[in-house]
């Protein structure tokens, strides 16, 4: 699920979520697939009115989970 980090969400269909967090650098998985990025980084290409696991990893810290 890799995204160029554009603003561009795909389609009329689908939006994009902007994940930060403090401090940066943490590791971004959406339903347990490692996205390639990390924070702070605007994923895309996500359908409307679906619900997604977030999470995020950093060494050193505890792992954050939100489901969206």
């Amino acid at each position: 699920m890799p995204d160029s980090g554009s603003p561009d969400s795909g389609s009329p269909d689908s939006g994009s979520l902007q994940i930060k967090s403090s401090p940066s650098g943490a590791k971004i998985f959406i339903n347990d697939e490692n996205t390639g990025l990390v924070t702070p980084a605007q994923v895309g290409r996500l359908s409307l009115g679906e619900e997604y696991q977030i999470h995020l990893e950093k060494e050193n810290y505890r792992d954050f989970f939100k489901t969206v």
